[in-house]
């Protein structure tokens, strides 16, 4: 593998280039996540979590179910002479509802903060800004996958983002306080707004003409309506600890130990996220062809790239995740990291979007119905594991529900397709994976703590590395020479 072979791969193949792209942008987020807790006292670091927790839950009202309508409608064949009329109609549901948002917004940081060492008007702002700003630019990368312009979009936002984190590291090394934080985060997502803006030039807002068509407006809301109520659905489910902490007062401190322990490990989400977003053109297509087995093959897919990355991803932070929470987070918090490790065995699902076959059917309802079930039950699970094991008890719950949920899922994913679920994944490749994975990584991790106990995480995970390179050769040299 050489470097000119992985840099004809980014130019040539849109699938690797994309998660490529997406992994670089998500370790960047991550690293000024990194940055923060190590450089922040614990009790501003779960301050500012805390008002980016409620900044998030207003951004997700304001564009939940965008992004996916967006993609789904520019890609199909009888909207190619509309796309720039179906943007700005998307735009000006964005504006309508991101309008709507800021107004909670105020309302909830002003009623919620006004007891509690409140926010001043330039952290309100500030907040005000990033909300609408981020809410303004998720449907940008779709935009630009659709009008071919990814590359350049992901090669200026990697750019801005490297520049975020210079930002938080001098800001946060001349010991600026909150506000500075809050006000610099903002923008910089005006930034991103901006040069989003210059990339996309016209296909970015769309007509010039701001007429409101009601016949697409509501063929947007009968797609996107789902998606909204499930993207909210799945907000609250990632965020039930969160949001049992904070209603109950608990410590910023205590906010900061469960934020960080869980979590996601950079590259997960987005590997598998970008990988689907490829394949779901393909997906749709061969459902409405009734094609059931050719969608299938396009999971098994696009699962067993999702594959080679995510496991030993997922497997690491298992393993040795005293010494990367250390790393992460800082050694404040090691203390806590058995918790990390429980929490990280969710990214053991993450081998696919396991809703790929709801959305390529149409059958978006579905994500919010199970969505709904599986937020009451991870909220009723959280509030009695936190009143009898604290902390520990609001992560159990978040495992459980989430492996419940999937295989739910899944069951009912193989009704839509006429099958069943043990036809629904590569079942013996993601186990073989993993368990190769598991008993090598507890094998060199036991054997280098015993030779060399000083250095034997740095020692075991590099040669560990090494293994799964040398194991994946040959599938990492087909991936480099093909277009697959």
């Amino acid at each position: 593998m050489t470097v000119n072979k992985i840099f004809e791969k980014v130019v040539r193949n849109e699938g690797f280039s994309l998660v490529l792209g997406n992994s670089l942008l998500s370790v960047f987020t991550f690293l000024s996540l990194v940055i923060l807790s190590h450089n922040l006292s614990p009790g501003i670091y779960g301050k500012l979590r805390e008002i980016l927790l409620y900044a998030g839950l207003i951004i997700q009202f304001g564009s939940a179910g965008f992004s996916q309508t967006v993609y789904y409608y520019l890609n199909l064949e009888s909207f190619y002479s509309k796309r720039e009329t179906l943007i700005k109609q998307v735009r000006i549901f964005q504006i309508i509802l991101l309008t709507v948002s800021l107004i909670i917004f105020a309302t909830i940081f002003i009623v919620f903060f006004k007891n509690q060492n409140g926010l001043n008007l330039t952290e309100i702002l500030s907040i005000g800004l990033y909300v609408l700003f981020t809410g303004f630019s998720v449907i940008d990368l779709n935009i630009a996958l659709v009008y071919k312009k990814y590359l350049p979009y992901i090669k200026y936002n990697i750019v801005i983002q490297i520049l975020r984190c210079t930002l938080f590291l001098i800001f946060t090394y001349l010991s600026m306080d909150l506000t500075n934080i809050l006000l610099l985060n903002a923008v910089i997502q005006i930034f991103i707004t901006a040069v989003n803006w210059m990339i996309l030039e016209s296909s970015f807002m769309g007509v010039k003409s701001w007429r409101i068509d009601v016949v697409l407006q509501r063929n947007l809301m009968n797609y996107s309506t789902p998606l909204f109520f499930s993207t909210i659905s799945s907000f609250f489910i990632a965020n039930t600890g969160k949001l049992i902490l904070s209603l109950n007062n608990a410590s910023p401190i205590n906010f900061a130990v469960f934020t960080n322990v869980t979590s996601d490990v950079p590259f997960v989400g987005n590997v598998y996220l970008s990988y689907f977003t490829i394949a779901l053109p393909g997906m749709v297509l061969a459902f409405q062809k009734k094609n059931y087995q050719e969608l299938i093959k396009l999971r098994f897919d696009y699962i067993s790239k999702v594959i080679d990355i995510v496991l030993p991803l997922s497997v690491a932070i298992v393993v040795w995740h005293k010494e990367l929470i250390s790393i992460f987070f800082g050694n404040i918090y090691a203390n806590y990291s058995y918790l990390f490790a429980i929490y990280s065995m969710i990214g053991l699902l993450r081998v696919c979007s396991h809703h790929d076959v709801l959305l390529s059917s149409n059958k978006t309802k579905y994500i919010f119905y199970f969505q709904f079930v599986e937020l009451i039950l991870h909220v009723i699970l959280s509030m009695i594991l936190y009143h009898y094991l604290g902390i520990l008890g609001l992560v159990i719950a978040t495992v459980i529900t989430n492996y419940t949920y999937i295989f739910l899922v899944n069951v009912y994913s193989a009704r839509v397709l006429k099958t069943n679920v043990f036809a629904m994944f590569p079942y013996f490749i993601i186990f073989k994976n993993t368990l190769i994975l598991c008993i090598s990584a507890i094998f060199l991790s036991c054997i280098f703590d015993k030779i060399m106990p000083k250095s034997s995480f740095y020692v075991s995970i590099t040669v560990w590395a090494v293994f799964i390179l040398l194991i994946k050769k040959k599938s990492i040299r087909s991936y480099l020479t093909n277009d697959g």
